[in-house]
């Protein structure tokens, strides 16, 4: 049981957070105990809030047609959509990767660069007579 400053949460309180998290994803708390399909309903919950800022507008598209079959239509994730989800997934981790990858690239370079003396012309040019000595 999470404690607050004060001790234990209240049931009050706990029933406040609650409904507090659940109306910032946009389910009724109410679902949480009575909805046929939470377990996928919590499988799109996780995926929204890690994979959505890094997705592009046709894999946000695929997820919502998703959450709108599972959610409001209560019909559970077929195989097919969990697979597609796991490809999507994959495709998100691939792209963040070679992100990652570049932004060590271009840091490795500036370092280099600032080793050799080398700076980047508009933010501190370097005197002509200064490029003709170092070369």
């Amino acid at each position: 049981m999470k404690e607050n400053n004060y001790g234990p949460l209240s049931n009050r309180e706990k029933a406040h957070y609650t409904n507090w998290w659940c109306k910032t994803i946009g389910i009724k708390s109410r679902d949480l105990d009575s909805h046929p399909q939470i377990d996928d309903v919590i499988l799109l919950i996780r995926w929204h809030q890690e994979c959505w800022m890094d997705s592009n507008k046709s894999q946000r598209g695929v997820w919502s047609g998703y959450w709108s079959v599972v959610y409001h239509h209560q019909f559970p994730l077929k195989a097919k959509a969990l697979k597609k989800l796991e490809a999507t997934t994959q495709e998100i981790i691939t792209r963040q990767q070679a992100r990652q990858l570049k932004q060590i690239k271009i840091r490795q370079l500036r370092e280099s660069n600032q080793q050799k003396g080398i700076v980047h012309m508009t933010a501190n040019p370097i005197p002509a007579a200064d490029l003709l000595t170092r070369i």
